[in-house]
């Protein structure tokens, strides 16, 4: 929570210092603090809870993945990917390219941290469709890499699949992102 010092000045009637000067103890009446900075700290509070809610809600979902994963039904669809999904491609209308499927970005797909990770992992058998029916959002450069960007649903939340062009012009499936952090610097 962010700190907030207020002063207010307190002016003591005569009878308060009459009693102070005859050595009685005192106890001046503060007035209460100022209504705007009484709703500034509701405000705070309430944002504080809602954060510590969502990164606990967040943090609980990240753990029971990662204790209920059930590395059987990874491989099982890292097999089937391999098997029926690498070196296929699907046509994207907006970006006017082939879009292939390779292994390494089916690793890197099914292995991605994710909130809704069994649910993103049970989409490999149907990203071709998915992927060629997504919102193409556009083109980002970062660390020397360009990548195309292209928006989904899971579970009704807002997901990026990420495919990444080469120095040939080939584009390749790279993974996916929860982050709306992927659609900085995304220029159309």
């Amino acid at each position: 929570m962010q700190c907030m010092c207020t002063a207010i000045a307190v002016f003591a009637s005569q009878d308060v210092i009459d009693a102070y000067m005859r050595g009685e103890e005192i106890k001046p009446e503060l007035p209460g603090m100022p209504k705007v900075f009484v709703e500034y700290q509701e405000k705070l509070r309430a944002k504080a809870a809602k954060i510590s809610e969502d990164n606990a809600n967040f943090a609980s979902r990240k753990t029971n993945v990662i204790q209920n994963v059930d590395r059987g039904r990874i491989k099982e669809l890292r097999d089937w990917a391999k098997k029926n999904l690498a070196q296929k491609s699907v046509y994207h209308d907006d970006l006017g390219k082939d879009i292939l499927f390779t292994v390494t970005g089916i690793k890197e797909y099914l292995n991605q941290p994710h909130r809704y990770y069994f649910e993103k992992n049970q989409m490999i058998k149907d990203i071709q469709n998915i992927l060629k029916n997504s919102d193409y959002k556009g083109i980002t450069r970062y660390m020397g890499r360009t990548s195309h960007i292209f928006e989904i649903e899971i579970k009704g939340d807002k997901n990026w699949c990420i495919a990444n062009e080469r120095a040939d012009g080939k584009v390749t499936f790279y993974s996916i992102s929860d982050n709306d952090k992927v659609l900085r610097d995304v220029k159309k």
